[in-house]
């Protein structure tokens, strides 16, 4: 851009300066066109520095041919570049796009694998909470009938503690009553066998002598 408004600049200032000469060209035509006899030295003067401007104007258009000349063959080499660059942006864009659209079909694949994975995992929780939930309920059944053996064992179990106690409290109760025969050997006299023994009401201690009645 900036050099297009230099081309554009220059092309306005060489027309600017053909423009300027044409009319300094035409006043030094006419200048020379009078006799020498009527030229004042003021206007041979004039007629001079129309020659050198006119020089000056021709130097001027030659250095703007030239500046022109670069320039434009500067922008024919950036138009090739402009071209070169943006044949290889369009490559670019194209090998983005392919790429663009692979990582898509790539991202769609792995969003449908997610969701097959997802959907998965939902049957499979799904299916673990009925087992878990039967389980539980299964458990709690073996609970509560582990729970009832063991009351029930329990009761048995005193029950049997019971029948033991009774049976034992029997059992001593009888050797208590049936008594033992034991020598006694008192303060005076020879030592004697007495059978001691409980009464039937285990109230109190009783002897008599062996073989005797009770």
């Amino acid at each position: 851009a900036a050099l297009e408004r230099r081309v554009r600049a220059i092309d306005a200032e060489m027309t600017d300066t053909a423009t300027h000469r044409a009319v300094l060209a035409t006043e030094l035509a006419a200048l020379e066109a009078r006799s020498a006899a009527e030229l004042a030295a003021a206007e041979a003067a004039r007629a001079q520095e129309l020659r050198t401007a006119l020089a000056a104007h021709d130097a001027r258009q030659a250095q703007l041919r030239a500046e022109k000349t670069r320039l434009e063959a500067e922008r024919a080499e950036l138009g090739m570049q402009i071209a070169a660059i943006s044949t290889e942006k369009l490559e670019e864009a194209k090998a983005f796009e392919a790429q663009r659209r692979a990582a898509q079909q790539r991202l769609a694949a792995t969003v449908a694998e997610h969701d097959a994975t997802v959907a998965s995992l939902e049957g499979a929780l799904r299916r673990n909470a009925e087992e878990r939930r039967l389980a539980l309920a299964e458990m709690e059944a073996e609970s509560r009938a582990y729970e009832a053996r063991t009351l029930a064992q329990d009761a048995e179990l005193a029950a049997l503690r019971g029948d033991l106690d009774t049976a034992r409290r029997q059992a001593l109760a009888t050797r208590l009553v049936g008594g033992v025969t034991v020598t006694k050997h008192g303060r005076k006299g020879v030592p004697h066998r007495r059978h001691v023994r409980c009464s039937r009401d285990l109230s109190k201690i009783e002897w008599a002598r062996v073989g005797a009645d009770a």
